[in-house]
Parts: structure tokens; C-alpha cells; sequence
């Protein structure tokens, strides 16, 4: 397990997938990619304060450093630069 330091944050990737609504019409994934990305909190370390493990967060799509880890791409980022955390209610 990668286990943050400080105020750094480790997220993955959400996989997002094409919809298709009931008039037939399909919304691509890759519409507003290039932005922002949904991405899952992984782990978070002790200084966090405003996120925790599990949450969704939106972050931008070139933020942070990637690491592998047993198969898995991961991303670490410093907290400030997540820019929101979604609802899932």
C-alpha cells in the first residue's frame, strides 16, 4: 500500500464510459477530457484536511505524478490542487 506523506493525496483514475440516453443519443467519455478528470481517493496523508478516503474528486487531467504499484497507475497530488469533491448522494 502507498501510504502519503503530509498533504499529498493519492487518487486513481475513475474509468468513465460512453452513456447512451433514451432518445439513442450516445455522450462520449472523451468529451471535456482534456480539462478534468473524475478520480478516486485512494489514501491520504495526515495533514489532509478536506478530503478523505473513497471520496470522488474532479482534478485536472495532467496533475500530480503517476506511480505503479502492483498493476494499478495511481496519481499523487498535493491537496490544493483537487478542485472539487463530488456528491454521491
Amino acid at each position: 500500500m502507498i501510504n502519503p506523506l503530509q498533504n499529498f493525496v493519492l487518487v486513481q483514475d475513475e474509468k468513465v464510459e460512453d452513456q447512451t440516453l433514451g432518445s439513442g443519443l450516445i455522450l462520449a467519455a472523451t468529451i471535456n477530457n482534456d480539462d478534468a478528470m473524475k478520480a478516486r481517493v485512494i489514501a491520504i496523508g495526515p495533514k489532509v484536511e478536506n478530503v478523505d478516503v473513497g471520496d470522488l474528486v474532479v482534478v485536472t487531467k495532467f496533475v500530480g505524478d503517476v506511480v505503479d504499484h502492483e498493476q494499478q497507475k495511481y496519481k499523487i497530488i498535493v491537496e490544493e490542487l483537487i478542485l472539487a469533491r463530488i456528491d454521491e448522494d
